[in-house]
């Protein structure tokens, strides 16, 4: 179980630090921020980034927050999944691992491979959904299928856990998965 933590913890502080990194904008924060108050999704999203890796603007995850919350409502799965983390790194208030689950589980649907890493976390551990390592696999192998690596290393970790006709169950589960549209 204690690898099992450390596993989780991994993936986490991973795939958060990948999304930042991958989330460069050729645009100004001036011309990125006008497009954001108009409503633009991705706009509001690359705001919360540079807010939340304070990346032109100083750090505020309030702010962050605020930006990602706007995208993600409107169905943009990279913002669902940043919202997400935003609840499990929380440093004004207490984290809230419920809500990160929320909406883990609303960009895991739509197909966002770190999302879909996450919620299999949430499912294994315990912390925002109740323990699953059916779903666990599921969803790490549905990750797995995209190309993450360490989520097919996390999904035979669970397995060492499960009975055969769990795993079973959590193959057909996972090749039966369709990704749902965007959400508006």
């Amino acid at each position: 179980m204690k690898n099992l933590r450390r596993v989780v913890l991994l993936m986490l502080s991973l795939l958060a630090v990948a999304s930042i990194a991958g989330a460069g904008s050729d645009r100004g924060i001036d011309a990125t921020r006008k497009a954001a108050d108009e409503g633009e999704a991705s706009a509001q999203h690359s705001l919360g980034l540079a807010y939340f890796s304070g990346q032109g603007v100083s750090r505020d995850l309030a702010e962050a927050t605020k930006w990602f919350r706007k995208a993600a409502e409107k169905g943009f799965a990279p913002s669902q999944y940043m919202l997400g983390v935003t609840f499990m790194v929380s440093e004004d208030t207490p984290k809230d691992y419920v809500e990160a689950t929320k909406w883990f589980r609303l960009a895991a649907e739509q197909g966002f491979t770190d999302a879909q890493c996450m919620l299999s976390a949430a499912y294994a551990t315990g912390r925002g959904a109740q323990k699953d390592d059916v779903l666990a696999y599921m969803w790490s192998s549905i990750a797995a299928t995209h190309g993450d690596k360490d989520a097919s290393e996390f999904r035979d970790q669970v397995a060492r856990k499960m009975t055969p006709e769990e795993i079973a169950r959590a193959k057909e589960m996972a090749r039966a998965w369709k990704p749902k549209p965007q959400q508006k």
